[in-house]
């Protein structure tokens, strides 16, 4: 919510004719080369929020003024982050027992990201994270749900592969041992 009450319709947003935003993660800014430069595209789902709750594109205005409300001191703008919030979480009427912050959205972007298939370079840059370095962006990931270990699985033993294994049961000892066989 920090850099949401922090988004401005900047040049960036201009330059790729209201296609995307651009900005820093407050959070990480400080502790990066780029200073946690982060790109996000504005697809419709996006745009459906902006349409709904955003500000007018307006050059160098916030994207949502009510999120911190014109606070000039940090401390007013963190107090402002928190009650927006739990607005949020209000208005979503979500079980109290789930506890949406920041971190679990940006753990369920990179996880959902990860699932469906996207290059692990896309998504810690999505994250402003150093697209080299993914130890960091694997924090975010769970494992992936079982229904994608079984079809990745089940691929080891498809023939037509370069390389296969196959899986014999060995009778004299109640194992299984497996042979490399290239085609």
């Amino acid at each position: 919510m920090a850099d949401a009450g922090r988004l401005t319709y900047d040049n960036y947003y201009y330059k790729t004719d209201g296609k995307a935003f651009r900005f820093n993660r407050k959070k990480t800014s400080r502790r990066s080369a780029d200073g946690s430069e982060v790109i996000v595209p504005i697809i419709p789902p996006l745009q459906y929020v902006l349409d709904e709750i955003a500000a007018p594109p307006t050059r160098d205005g916030f994207v949502f003024p009510d999120i911190l409300k014109g606070a000039e001191t940090e401390e007013l703008r963190r107090k402002y982050t928190v009650q927006e919030n739990s607005n949020v979480k209000e208005a979503l009427h979500w079980d109290k027992s789930i506890c949406p912050s920041g971190t679990w959205c940006r753990h369920s972007f990179a996880t959902n990201l990860h699932n469906a298939g996207v290059d692990m370079d896309y998504i810690s840059e999505s994250m402003g994270h150093a697209s080299s370095d993914h130890a960091i962006t694997q924090i975010y990931i769970e494992h992936y749900p079982l229904d994608i270990q079984m079809q990745n699985n089940s691929k080891l033993l498809k023939k037509g592969m370069p390389c296969w294994l196959s899986w014999q049961i060995c009778p004299q000892k109640n194992w299984l041992n497996y042979s490399h066989n290239l085609l």
